[in-house]
This record gives structure tokens, C-alpha cells and sequence, in this order.
């Protein structure tokens, strides 16, 4: 009975957990899928983010220039609304914002129309 029983536990312990290979093929394929997947993920989240940095800054410039037009009754230009001193216009309280931004990648520039709004900011055909 021991020497049954000696023979089953050596047999036993044989059979136990995985081989080094079978977790190199899993391993392997885990890392597949991952450089599959992956990149298509962390894609979206940099496209969403250009989107929000654009949608940002266009509401930041048009409420500077909402907020310059208050003041002083004029359409400004992009240098007025980063002018430190008066730029001559009566009512001036700047400035408006530290520096002018620059639009995210694949899209268009900022500039103000004759109106006081905001133009550009589209996204590029690309």
C-alpha cells in the first residue's frame, strides 16, 4: 500500500503546473494581442484630446476678446489682447492672456474676423 501510494505522489508531482514552454506561447500571445490592441486605444484618447485642447482654446480667445471689446469698445488684434501696457484704446484693463495659442495638430490657425469672433480652429483634410 506505501509503495502504491509512494508511486502515485512522484506521478502526481510530475503532472503539476505548466511546462516553461506552454507559458512562453501564452506569454507570446498575450503580447500579440496587446500590440494589436493597444494602439488603437491610446489613438482615440490623442485625437480626443486635440479635440478638447481646440474646443478650449477657441472659448478661451473668444471670451478675451468679449472681454477686450467690453473694455474698450474695438475689435482687438491678436497683439492687443497679449499687450502688458495701454494699447491706446480707452477702458484697456490687459492684458487679456499670456500668449497667443497655437492650434493643436491638424488644424487650422486662430484669428479674429472683423466681427470679434473667433475664426479657424477646423480640422485639417489629411
Amino acid at each position: 500500500m506505501i509503495i502504491k501510494m509512494n508511486r502515485f505522489m512522484k506521478q502526481a508531482r510530475r503532472e503539476e503546473g505548466f511546462t516553461l514552454i506552454e507559458l512562453m506561447v501564452v506569454i507570446v500571445i498575450l503580447g500579440i494581442l496587446a500590440a494589436l490592441v493597444i494602439p488603437r486605444i491610446v489613438g482615440n484618447f490623442g485625437e480626443d484630446a486635440r479635440d478638447a485642447a481646440n474646443a478650449a482654446n477657441i472659448q478661451m480667445l473668444q471670451s478675451a476678446v468679449d472681454r477686450y471689446m467690453a473694455d474698450t469698445g474695438v475689435v482687438p488684434s491678436k497683439d492687443d489682447l497679449e499687450a502688458t501696457s495701454t494699447t491706446g484704446d480707452a477702458g484697456w484693463s490687459g492684458p487679456y492672456i499670456k500668449e497667443w495659442p497655437d492650434a493643436p495638430e491638424d488644424y487650422s490657425d486662430y484669428d479674429i474676423d472683423s466681427n470679434g469672433n473667433i475664426t479657424g480652429g477646423t480640422k485639417s483634410s489629411s
